[in-house]
């Protein structure tokens, strides 16, 4: 019973944005039927004429503004011959995908259960990637790729990974941005190899591995307390004496001389 409850739980989101993903669907066909601008996205209609023209036998690159890899013409051919919004459900498969994707790699880094769906859902539920998948772009698809790639990669898959991640950048090229992070993390004892062995560090002898670390000497601590006391005082003592510091040789100060006074004058003799 408890089994049944943790897999409807966990079933339960995925089931609500897939059928959220089916109502964003059916909206963006009735606007493109009925609304002068159009739900679906312009680049899903060059798609389109790419695979038409993958049917016919052609090119996709004769038309004039195609201008990715081959394989997605040849991916959406179902929209010429089964009905034109497969490659919409194929883009909004991948997004589900993703979010599966992301709960796998959480749940393997040790992430708790609940924790890791409630990311997957920040995924699943996010309006832009609504939007982007059941409009017609083709991102999802990149981002399943990746996220394969590093599942496998975590698993210790590394040539799956490696034709993974070049699937990737074969849909577009920025994904080789992650292959430096792919290569750091591959060594020998990633990959399982027999790496030479690292040498254990040597043992410390027994006597000093179990002699503790003796403390300080505390008269020398008491010595340098005291100093420390005698010297704050010194300097509260400069402090409030307002000359502590007077000049060696001052200069002598100027004596004041005092004026001299009127001689008196002569008397007239008679």
């Amino acid at each position: 019973m408890a089994l049944g409850k943790a897999a409807v739980a966990l079933e339960q989101p995925f089931a609500t944005a897939a059928a959220l993903r089916l109502v964003l669907l059916a909206y963006g066909a009735w606007q493109d039927a009925y609304l002068e601008v159009k739900y679906t996205d312009l680049d899903y209609s060059v798609f389109t004429d790419g695979a038409e023209l993958v049917v016919a036998g052609r090119c996709p690159y004769e038309r004039p503004t195609y201008r990715y890899t081959p394989l997605l013409a040849l991916l959406l051919t179902p929209n010429i011959w089964l009905h034109g919004a497969f490659g919409k459900l194929l883009f909004s498969g991948a997004d589900l995908a993703v979010g599966a994707l992301l709960r796998a790699i959480l749940l393997r880094r040790r992430v708790p259960g609940r924790l890791a769906l409630r990311c997957a859902c920040v995924w699943l539920f996010n309006p832009l990637v609504l939007n982007v998948s059941t409009r017609g772009n083709f991102e999802s698809l990149i981002a399943l790729l990746v996220l394969a790639s590093l599942l496998a990669l975590l698993s210790k898959r590394l040539l799956l990974a490696a034709c993974l991640l070049a699937a990737s950048a074969h849909l577009k090229p920025f994904t080789v941005i992650y292959l430096p992070a792919f290569l750091v993390c591959i060594d020998a004892e990633f990959a399982g190899g027999a790496g030479p062995a690292a040498e254990p560090l040597p043992a410390l002898p027994a006597a000093r591995r179990a002699a503790p670390r003796a403390p300080p000497h505390p008269p020398r601590l008491a010595q340098l307390c005291g100093a420390a006391r005698r010297r704050l005082r010194e300097v509260a003592r400069s402090l409030s004496n307002p000359h502590p510091y007077p000049h060696p040789h001052p200069h002598p100060q100027p004596q004041p001389q005092p004026h001299p006074s009127p001689s008196p004058s002569p008397s007239p003799s008679p």
